[in-house]
């Protein structure tokens, strides 16, 4: 395994305990320590095989800003969590969050916080599938089944990698086609629902494709229509906008929802009074391929076919019968046309 290094990383967010820093803001620095496997990168001389640390840096920033948190443990952590969420050939980061201006009665340099996470001990809520409206809970999946796709083994992976950097000639060429060969062999289809109730939100769902984009190993596909829809349990809120849109990605169906889950972080989203409302809501419905039923994820996204704000944008991009057949089912009385439309990125 190699090593990224991203030292001295300043900007200015609104993090503290006291009420003056999040209102006036301060400068933190960070350094990040970036671990993974570069061997294609540097035998390809491809930006695709490697991690881009301008793209991190962004991801940096969007996390810093995004939110203001109490403390910079929890800040630091919500950093780590977005890097490996968005970057899979992360395994391991580590960071080092400095607060050089921090409110304290004395002469210093900085105080800081450094934690390391690694990707296979990153944790996943439990339940972390379910709204905090509770409206779909965690049951036995139903719904069609289909058959998973074999991947190419990684030990078939490791070898042909080697014998296609073996000519000296033709080392480049074969290296890249073989990076796309299996990037094409794992591409998968998914369908993420989308919904948001606070501020701008046909805004936030606009953003929240945007950023999904950016992450590698997913490419936005179809997009359904925005439907307008009245909220569930906790009434004295805004109506929600939601829709679906399907995406093809080489991340695994838990990668995928740690990106969904690290978009959400990016854009501020606060988990607070139960079904209140939420600047965004990202949930994995459907993962071509994949049933499963764990802590962690369930799929396809528990009791959706009971719910008309999940169905009808679905049912614009998949015209499964089941679904379909779903949507015939369920009460749409409270499910319009919001009016506004999701932009392709």
């Amino acid at each position: 395994m190699e090593k990224i290094y991203i030292k001295g990383l300043e900007i200015f967010a609104f993090h503290g305990v006291n009420p003056e820093e999040k209102e006036n803001g301060q400068k933190f620095i960070l350094d990040i320590t970036l671990t993974a496997d570069l061997s294609a990168a540097m035998a390809t001389d491809d930006l695709a095989c490697t991690v881009n640390y301008a793209a991190v840096r962004k991801t940096v920033q969007r996390v810093m800003t995004g939110a203001k948190y109490n403390l910079i443990e929890h800040t630091a952590a919500a950093v780590a969590d977005a890097i490996l969420a968005e970057y899979g050939r992360v395994e391991r980061v580590e960071i080092c969050l400095k607060k050089p201006d921090a409110p304290m009665n004395a002469v210093f340099d900085y105080v800081a916080v450094e934690i390391a996470r690694d990707r296979r001990d990153t944790p996943v809520p439990q339940g972390g599938q379910v709204p905090e409206d509770g409206s779909l809970n965690q049951s036995p999946a139903s719904g069609p089944a289909p058959e998973a796709e074999e991947a190419l083994p990684e030990d078939d992976q490791d070898r042909e990698m080697e014998e296609a950097a073996a000519g000296d000639d033709s080392a480049l060429g074969k290296g890249k086609q073989l990076l796309r060969k299996l990037a094409g062999s794992r591409t998968q289809r998914a369908y993420i629902a989308l919904g948001s109730n606070m501020g701008d939100r046909g805004e936030n769902l606009n953003r929240a494709v945007w950023a999904l984009a950016s992450i590698p190993g997913i490419r936005i596909g179809a997009l359904s229509r925005v439907y307008e829809t009245k909220p569930v349990g906790y009434a004295r809120q805004e109506n929600f906008y939601n829709a679906v849109i399907r995406v093809d990605t080489t991340l695994t169906p838990r990668a995928l929802l740690g990106a969904c889950l690290g978009v959400e972080a990016g854009m501020g989203r606060l988990r607070g009074r139960k079904n209140g409302p939420r600047v965004i809501d990202l949930d994995l419905l459907l993962y071509e391929g994949k049933v499963c039923q764990s802590e962690e994820l369930t799929l396809p996204h528990p009791r959706m076919e009971e719910r008309a704000f999940v169905l009808s944008p679905l049912c614009d991009i998949l015209q499964d019968p089941y679904y379909l057949g779903c949507l015939k089912r369920v009460d749409r009385s409270g499910v319009k046309s919001a009016g506004v439309s999701l932009i392709k990125p």
